[in-house]
């Protein structure tokens, strides 16, 4: 900074407005405008550190009652062996696997109990949730010891902790972190092969009893195309239905295997069939009946069950 008696003897060179701030920056260098121009200092590496952290915040639009369990999420055991993100972490993890299994069994009804967790462990998996992590640049406001962004860089584990404490933090400011999970979620859920977490026995079986429960007719496959059936690559068109209903297709260069793709393919229809606008548990007016709401005006309403009990 600008010794003060070198300062003075500028501003007697410099037009009155300008004298004027000089003169206030000698008075006051650590808070004046003019004293922050004159430093040429980098801010210090917990500063950024906060900064980013501020950033972050602002990011998912969280408004904080506890900023400092913010702070606490985004401190590495590295940085601080006592007060970091260690009992926060498994808070965190616990929430998002908890949302997850919900949306996926009030989205997902038709899908096998053993789908459903195979699915939501895979979404809370260290590689998962490190993504998460990355595409919200916790990685850069993280106070560790750790170089998050050079060689060597810190363990997929320390990145997916981070994410998960973070989650933790804005769940206990009072505020559910619930939207703000499946919003980072419920895109990767809805462009999932859902027939990669399946482990159906006896698929045939399984298709002819859904149909039955159902009280459809059974299925029956049928070729509907083939080509070089006497060639060595030969390929077949196989639909399964359920009457007059097309339930799926595939194709093999065999018919037995072109037959049973089709009904897999047609057991992923049904299973991974996924619901739109439906209330979840956790949502605030889930358990509020129909009745109980009203979107006329307060006068309104009030005059229409006043008519409503004139009635009874």
């Amino acid at each position: 900074m600008m010794p003060a008696k070198l300062l003075r003897a500028v501003a007697t060179r410099l037009p009155t407005a300008v004298r004027s701030m000089a003169s206030v920056a000698v008075q006051h260098p650590a808070s004046s405008t003019a004293s922050a121009w004159l430093s040429d200092k980098p801010p210090t590496p917990a500063a950024e550190i906060k900064m980013e952290q501020a950033a972050l915040v602002a990011r998912v639009g969280a408004t904080l009652t506890k900023p400092e369990l913010v702070s606490q999420a985004l401190t590495h055991r590295s940085q601080d062996p006592r007060l970091n993100q260690d009992r926060l972490a498994p808070l965190g993890r616990s929430l998002i696997l908890q949302t997850l299994t919900e949306y996926l069994y009030v989205y997902m009804p038709n899908a096998p109990g053993a789908t459903v967790r195979f699915l939501a462990e895979h979404f809370v998996s260290v590689e998962s949730l490190k993504q998460r992590a990355l595409s919200l640049g916790i990685d850069k406001a993280v106070s560790s010891k750790l170089k998050f962004d050079s060689k060597p860089a810190p363990s997929d584990d320390a990145l997916a902790a981070s994410f998960c404490a973070f989650i933790a933090a804005l769940h206990l400011q009072g505020k559910s972190a619930r939207p703000l999970v499946r919003d980072l979620f419920v895109p990767l859920i809805k462009t999932t092969d859902v027939s990669a977490f399946m482990k159906l026995a006896n698929p045939k079986q399984t298709l002819r009893r859904l149909l039955l429960q159902d009280k459809k007719p059974a299925p029956v496959c049928k070729i509907l195309n083939e080509s070089g059936r006497q060639t060595h690559l030969p390929v077949f068109l196989v639909g399964v239905f359920s009457g007059e209903q097309k339930l799926a297709e595939a194709a093999s260069w065999s018919i037995k295997r072109a037959e049973n793709e089709a009904v897999l393919a047609a057991l992923n229809t049904h299973f991974g069939k996924q619901l739109t606008a439906q209330p979840l548990p956790s949502d605030e007016d889930f358990f509020v009946s129909d009745d109980q709401i009203s979107f006329m005006e307060r006068k309104e309403a009030t005059q229409a069950a006043a008519a409503e009990d004139s009635k009874q």
